[in-house]
């Protein structure tokens, strides 16, 4: 055991304890946030309006002894306002906190801390050598899907999709595949837009059921269909116009050539192949926001994706030209939106610089 040759009496405290303790209460009012969203009370208010901490009290069995507290600590937050003792939901709480809001955040809230979640484990997690691909996925479940399809509804799923549209080729395509899909929302969101349009999700065999949820709450039942497996090992279908890989090739970055191979095969000649990732920052790891980069990092299998020529060579040799590359909004700064054609038979396609990459610029 340490010993301090210090008197206790002469002890003189150091500036700055207010910054250790804020860092404390960020915690705190996390779990404020979370047992509040977990028991539904921003759900209950919306229903049952204005009401009183005894009221809410009882809905939501807090015990009397905590429930002002706990209720002024919303208000703090900003989620709740309070007038003549009636507690109701402010604009924020009405926006992302009501579950059947169509920008509901609540699960992706809850997920920091779920069972699926790196930061609950953190410590196991910074000891690993390097994260295991298939361990990354257990446990994930519903609250998995939910959270990620809540990620997307960030902004992200607008600015692709919108990018999809605006592809002159669009207005014609049939069939579009949606690799590792989980909700469905990108196929979704197309499909709402190109009513000829009809669209593959496929997934791991596990998410399959939750996707099936998503289909029934968009009403897109028959037009998207989902398909279980693994896109090294399974048939993936064929005759695809337009194909999806967003946040999927973190678990195959030493596949790249395989991956692109198989996906030029199942695709029509002229078909549009959208790939949208997370790429090192520049100086890798020395861009600012720890916290977020960290995030960034557990959520892309422990580091976004390097080697940015690897990805566009094992493009070209596949057969693809790219036509954009673009930064997209996501949950942890811009990823990048690249867009790029396979070949028509007999097509001359554009030379390409060695060593040249629109991943970087």
């Amino acid at each position: 055991m340490r010993t301090i040759d210090k008197s206790l009496t002469d002890l003189k405290v150091p500036r700055g304890l207010k910054s250790i303790d804020d860092l404390a209460s960020g915690y705190k009012a996390y779990q404020v946030l979370i047992t509040a969203t977990e028991k539904g009370l921003f759900d209950w208010l919306d229903e049952h309006g204005e009401s009183t901490a005894e009221e809410i009290s009882m809905a939501m069995k807090i015990n009397g002894m905590f429930i002002r507290s706990f209720l002024q600590s919303l208000v703090d937050m900003g989620v709740l306002s309070a007038e003549d003792d009636r507690y109701a939901n402010t604009s924020l709480a009405a926006d992302f906190l009501i579950s059947s809001k169509p920008c509901y955040q609540g699960d992706w809230v809850m997920a920091v801390s779920g069972k699926a979640s790196k930061w609950e484990k953190l410590e196991a997690t910074l000891k690993l050598d390097k994260p295991g691909a298939e361990e990354f996925y257990v446990g994930q479940g519903q609250e998995y899907v939910n959270a990620m399809a809540e990620r997307s509804l960030r902004g992200e799923l607008q600015a692709v999709a919108k990018k999809i549209v605006a592809w002159e080729g669009f207005p014609k395509a049939k069939r579009v595949l949606d690799v590792s899909g989980g909700s469905g929302l990108y196929a979704i969101a197309l499909c709402q837009v190109n009513p000829k349009l009809e669209a593959v999700v496929f997934d791991r065999p596990g998410i399959v059921p939750y996707t099936k949820e998503y289909l029934g709450r968009y009403s897109m039942d028959g037009r998207v269909v989902i398909r279980g497996g693994d896109i090294l090992k399974d048939d993936i279908g064929s005759g695809y116009d337009i194909v999806i890989l967003s946040h999927v090739l973190y678990k195959y970055r030493r596949d790249f050539p395989a991956v692109f191979s198989k996906v030029s095969k199942c695709m029509n000649a002229g078909g549009l192949l959208v790939a949208n990732h997370w790429f090192c920052s520049p100086g890798c790891g020395k861009a600012p926001g720890g916290i977020m980069e960290l995030d960034k990092s557990l959520n892309s299998l422990g580091h976004p994706l390097c080697h940015p020529y690897e990805f566009s060579d094992s493009l070209d040799k596949s057969g693809f030209d790219v036509l954009s590359v673009t930064s997209v909004t996501s949950a942890y700064k811009p990823s990048k939106l690249l867009m790029a054609t396979k070949g028509l038979p007999g097509q001359k396609r554009a030379s390409k610089k060695k060593n040249s990459c629109a991943c970087c610029e």
